[in-house]
């Protein structure tokens, strides 16, 4: 009896963890990094109807130096393009996402970029200048009221 209960137990924990490495085995992994290549550099924040050019591929440094390549564009309203020129005509997040295959998984980079309204400028006494963005005065302007 003992020895059928521990078959039994034995088998479901074997189907369990087959079961289990199968489901996690197709989950796609996304990191987050700051994108460049030898000709480009992607910043953190963009103006309102700025252009930058999106490389085809970039070097990423994922258990060596791996390519990923394919690069899709989310804007903030949610829609995804592929495309090799982001041009900002929404406010918001967007992210740039690139991805690879890795030991049979997928796995995305991504980058965020914020889209702000514009830039402005606050000077000090002391005749230093600190640069932020409208959107980070806003939300300042709406916290303090």
């Amino acid at each position: 009896m003992k020895r059928i209960l521990f078959l039994s137990i034995f088998s479901l924990l074997i189907i369990a963890t087959l079961v289990f490495s199968n489901v996690f085995k197709n989950e796609i992994q996304a990191l987050e990094l700051p994108i460049s290549s030898e000709e480009t550099k992607i910043y953190n924040q963009y103006v309102l109807y700025d252009e930058i050019d999106i490389p085809s591929e970039i070097t990423v440094n994922y258990y060596g130096e791996r390519i990923a390549s394919n690069p899709f564009i989310e804007y903030p309203s949610g829609i995804s393009i592929k495309t090799n020129k982001l041009e900002f005509n929404e406010l918001g997040k967007y992210k740039i996402k690139y991805s690879l295959v890795y030991n049979e998984l997928p796995i995305t980079f991504i980058q965020e970029i914020d889209c702000v309204s514009d830039y402005f400028t606050l000077s000090s006494n002391n005749g230093s200048s600190i640069y932020k963005s409208t959107l980070e005065f806003n939300k300042f302007c709406s916290l303090s009221s």
